[in-house]
């Protein structure tokens, strides 16, 4: 769970653990840029749940845009592959 919390830790500001039952989620973050500033239009967080008794890292990506009253709610696959590949990474099975 710590190595989970470090990779997080890296791009993201962890808001929610909950060590024994294998939980962790990132705060809400403006992740788009425009004219060299965040777009607080576009927001993007993480949940990460073990699973399978600790043998499974389940990862979901949440993002939405707000461009009327309601929000377009869906996933950021980019921002996904690359946490996904630095979780890999660090929490992956050595050979």
């Amino acid at each position: 769970m710590r190595s989970l919390n470090e990779v997080l830790s890296q791009r993201y500001v962890v808001d929610v653990v909950d060590p024994r039952a294998g939980f962790a989620m990132t705060t809400w973050q403006a992740s788009l840029i425009r004219e060299g500033v965040p777009d607080p239009r576009y927001r993007t967080r993480f949940v990460a749940r073990f699973v399978n008794e600790w043998r499974s890292l389940q990862l979901r990506s949440e993002a939405r845009f707000m461009h009327s009253d309601q929000p377009d709610v869906g996933y950021d696959s980019a921002q996904l592959d690359s946490l996904a590949n630095d979780l890999r990474t660090k929490l992956g099975r050595k050979p």
